[in-house]
């Protein structure tokens, strides 16, 4: 949501044909891209369960911090719009993937309903205030710093990425079978006794 309103007040792109397919390319192919990606080698790497999965994340994560940090300084179009663009891949191979990580965690009977909570959650405290917040800063800091709410959302990354690294170091503290260990349970092998294998099966 933030790159229209950067590219026009900040970098001052004129080209409104220019600026309008670069933005549906990079919020279609980008997370498209992404989620298939972050998908492909978790499932290389053993799965969602496996201690590997968040170190896949992680990954992609740092990469996404390095290409948007230097968004605050760019003034260049085409570099702009690179960097943008894989921030849009490396940052839709997070979320769904660590959507999947943290179902892992949920008793299969209550998968459904918690899914639908983590993304109540997820959209109720990042995508419907991110918007209002950054048009609150832009319009506070506009006449010291038209740049300031982009330096903000880099921060949140970084915040984002040390939630992460705490996350692997505290998932590397347990086995692999623990992430689900409390929800499993043995199946029962019912065998059958001495008397019902001595009937006689035309009886």
């Amino acid at each position: 949501f933030w790159i229209p309103s950067y590219v026009t007040d900040v970098i001052k792109y004129g080209n409104k044909m220019h600026r309008t397919f670069c933005y549906c390319f990079m919020i279609v192919v980008g997370p498209a891209l992404g989620s298939f990606i972050g998908s492909y080698l978790i499932a290389l790497t053993g799965g969602y369960e496996k201690k590997s999965a968040l170190l896949v994340i992680l990954g992609f994560n740092i990469f996404a911090t390095i290409v948007l940090t230097p968004l605050t300084f760019m003034n260049q179009w085409f570099t702009f719009l690179l960097c943008a663009f894989g921030f849009q891949v490396f940052g839709s191979a997070v979320i769904p993937s660590l959507n999947q990580i943290i179902l892992n965690t949920i008793p299969t009977n209550l998968r459904a309903k918690g899914f639908v909570i983590a993304n109540v959650i997820s959209t109720f405290f990042g995508g419907v205030p991110s918007p209002v917040v950054y048009g609150l800063i832009n319009d506070k800091w506009k006449e010291y710093d038209d740049r300031m709410p982009m330096k903000f959302f880099v921060f949140l990354q970084y915040v984002g990425l040390l939630c992460i690294i705490i996350a692997t170091l505290c998932r590397y503290q347990k086995k692999d079978n623990d992430m689900n260990e409390p929800f499993q349970k043995k199946e029962e092998v019912v065998k059958p006794s001495a008397d019902f294998n001595a009937m006689d099966p035309v009886q």
